[in-house]
């Protein structure tokens, strides 16, 4: 994995150094003293992106903010930026943003790709796959942990002689038990249990056969240690995925298991992806005074404690608040966690205990990302503080925030947005 890093690193640093020049994958991958196809499935193990689909993104995140911060005419960004010609980057600009160049210029609005740091945990390899057809088995258990295990130790005792490919993913609990599905490869071992519908203890046969389409997947493999299959699967939907041109598809997820003399030894994983509609944008706009009430808490756990603390509270003393409330701030610095509730003030008539503070936000500019709620917000501060340091503006070094807003409909859909308050004068001492 070292010497990948570094080759990769060159590589990296190549494509940043020639970026407005004429560039070929076979240029890149002679930096790198590897073949085309090992340059492809590297780069998409590491990116999530394709190669020239991560140069086209760098040009134009380039490009894009000297049409903001510069007075060089469109033409002359198209051709400093590596563009053909300004009708090719005006198509560009506007199949990614939806808007002109000139109108880009006078939004709010700015599309940021950064370069590619890393993190290298493990390899991700995108490529379409065929799930076999399978049949279907459920296990129920009373604990969640090592699940999996006792699940295939059950199988095993039923179907010693099993051989072909066995697949499995977490089902929804029933009742007072957990659930972890089982899909059979469909094969001579299996045959007999279509249409069956038996009860062997805790592993229940309903009979089901599956077939499942070819669809794209970003796969890697992992031991079969529980600590290292959920950080696999950590990396590969919070770290590599948001980071990638792709994003989560609505087909099923899996994980396939290698057995050998028996027992797995390894575990494929299987994510849906699917190619991403919208670029993420970042906004600066005028927010007016925010006041929350809020609980903080460090150390493990420190957010989920901090958030339940102010949700107790307020379900004690504030039942109706709690009930329409529609903004929620979270915010982390080291350890420590706030989580709090949006308030006007003449909300509270009680005093505060010593463990409830109030929290006033100043009314000012805001560098805004919008992000998915499912997502650890981390990533999104991330990208949010490297376009900052990018374009030379200043935050005082205060910390982002994340802000979850939750709708007034019946489904209560929920969105995430990364804040972080700013002086509106670059370092240079230029107002913005």
């Amino acid at each position: 994995m070292t010497n990948k890093r570094i080759y990769f690193n060159n590589i990296i640093r190549y494509i940043e150094a020639h970026l407005y020049s004429p560039i070929t994958t076979q240029q890149i991958s002679q930096v790198g003293f590897i073949s085309l196809m090992q340059l492809y499935r590297d780069f998409y193990a590491y990116t999530g992106h394709s190669v020239k689909e991560y140069i086209r993104k760098r040009r134009l995140s380039n490009a894009l903010a000297l049409v903001k911060s510069s007075k060089m005419t469109l033409a002359d960004i198209a051709y400093y930026c590596g563009y053909s010609s300004q009708q090719a980057f005006h198509k560009q600009v506007r199949s990614t943003t939806g808007q002109t160049p000139l109108q880009y210029k006078k939004s709010d609005h700015y599309y940021y790709y950064p370069p590619f740091k890393g993190p290298f945990k493990t390899y991700i390899n995108v490529a379409k796959e065929r799930i076999p057809a399978t049949i279907y088995l459920k296990f129920y258990d009373s604990q969640l942990k090592g699940i999996e295990n006792r699940a295939i130790e059950h199988l095993f005792m039923l179907l010693p002689d099993f051989h072909g490919r066995l697949f499995g993913r977490n089902g929804t609990q029933s009742s007072h038990k957990f659930t972890y599905e089982l899909y059979l490869e469909l094969n001579d071992d299996t045959q007999h249990l279509v249409n069956l519908n038996a009860s062997y203890g805790d592993l229940i046969c309903y009979g089901n056969t599956y077939h499942h389409p070819v669809h794209t997947y970003a796969t890697t493999t992992v031991n079969n240690h529980e600590e290292a299959i959920h950080q696999a699967w950590d990396y590969l939907y919070t770290d590599w995925l948001q980071s990638s041109m792709f994003q989560q598809a609505h087909e099923n997820f899996f994980e396939e298991y290698i057995i050998k003399h028996g027992k797995p030894i390894k575990l494929k994983l299987y994510l849906p992806v699917k190619k991403k509609s919208n670029p993420y944008e970042i906004t600066i706009k005028h927010a007016h005074q925010m006041t929350f009430l809020t609980a903080q808490q460090e150390g493990i756990y420190a957010e989920k404690k901090a958030s339940k603390q102010i949700a107790h509270y307020f379900g004690i003393y504030y039942p109706d608040i709690l009930e329409t409330a529609q903004n929620f701030i979270v915010s982390k610095h080291k350890d420590r966690y706030l989580c709090g509730i949006q308030i006007d003030k003449h909300q509270i008539h009680f005093p505060l205990p010593t463990y409830i503070q109030t929290l006033t936000l100043a009314e000012g500019y805001y560098a805004i990302l919008k992000g998915d709620s499912c997502v650890n917000s981390s990533i999104y501060e991330q990208r949010l503080i490297s376009w900052l340091n990018d374009n030379g503006l200043s935050t005082h070094s205060r910390t982002p925030f994340t802000l979850y807003h939750s709708s007034c409909s019946k489904n209560k859909y929920v969105s995430m947005s990364i804040y972080c308050p700013l002086n509106m004068l670059k370092t240079d001492n230029t107002v913005v």
